[in-house]
């Protein structure tokens, strides 16, 4: 009762009821995504008192990454162009391995279990950062494993300012961890764990033909994307712990809009089985 700080990472469906039952200690709480897993949950979380929503940090893999930082003044470049479009690209064959793929996976009570809403939130969280709120969105989802539960799944997306994107997540195919950026006048690129950027559009090879721009290596993220901004998220939280400080409520807010949107297209995925 006397802690300063608590942190809750249980599974997805019991974090709103540590939450009501921490707030009243009026302690500073740490909380893995999802923040909750329904309508209902999520509306109890918005009529929260602000005093509440200072003091609560949503975790995602990429919210204090300084990937998300470097994107940021990337795109807001005016020299580097407009955002057209991104893909981002996650996989790994964990869907053939009976030993790794763990029994949760094939529960699937809702999206927050599954592969699109589990694994995907973090890459959304990180898309409406950088180009604010959804459009439109909508999801795919296969088979490829002759499993009891989809192991792939496709997030289309559309923002405002004509900017498209799409994530794809897959535990049955290679591993890949990669994202691309594409402006009027650039291209930023994620691979094998180091950040590209090609730049001018108009570049060209000795015939005269369009090539790819210069490429310049903006960062090495030798720890790992997720084990570099965990560290970060885990500063960041014990930083306001530690000074009494009160945490920007924008955090609360995308992680709520998150589960939001998240929540009502719970019941409407199309799932696709490969298999005749």
């Amino acid at each position: 009762k006397n802690l300063d700080c608590v942190f809750i990472a249980s599974p997805n469906e019991t974090h709103v009821k540590y939450l009501k039952h921490f707030l009243k200690y009026k302690t500073y709480i740490f909380c893995e995504k999802p923040p909750c897993t329904s309508i209902k949950e999520s509306r109890y979380l918005m009529k929260l008192d602000t005093k509440f929503k200072k003091k609560i940090y949503f975790n995602f893999n990429y919210n204090q990454s300084s990937l998300k930082t470097i994107l940021k003044k990337l795109i807001l470049k005016n020299q580097n162009g407009k955002p057209i479009f991104t893909s981002i690209s996650f996989s790994h064959g964990i869907a053939f391995n009976s030993k790794k793929y763990s029994k949760w996976r094939l529960k699937q009570k809702n999206i927050f279990d599954n592969i699109l809403g589990n694994l995907g939130i973090h890459y959304l969280e990180l898309l409406i950062s950088l180009f604010g709120k959804i459009k439109k969105m909508n999801f795919v989802s296969e088979n490829h494993s002759n499993r009891k539960s989809f192991d792939t799944g496709i997030i289309n997306l559309s923002f405002k300012k004509k900017m498209h994107a799409v994530i794809y997540l897959s535990y049955a195919a290679s591993f890949d961890q990669s994202i691309k950026i594409h402006l009027t006048n650039s291209l930023i690129e994620l691979r094998n764990k180091k950040l590209f950027f090609y730049f001018p559009r108009d570049s060209f090879d000795k015939s005269g033909k369009y090539c790819y721009p210069k490429i310049k290596l903006i960062k090495n993220f030798s720890k790992g994307l997720h084990i570099e901004s965990l560290d970060s998220s885990l500063k960041f939280f014990l930083d306001k712990v530690y000074y009494r400080r009160m945490i920007n409520q924008l955090h609360f807010n995308n992680a709520l809009y998150l589960s939001k949107i998240l929540n009502e297209k719970n019941n409407k995925i199309k799932f696709l089985n490969n298999e005749k």
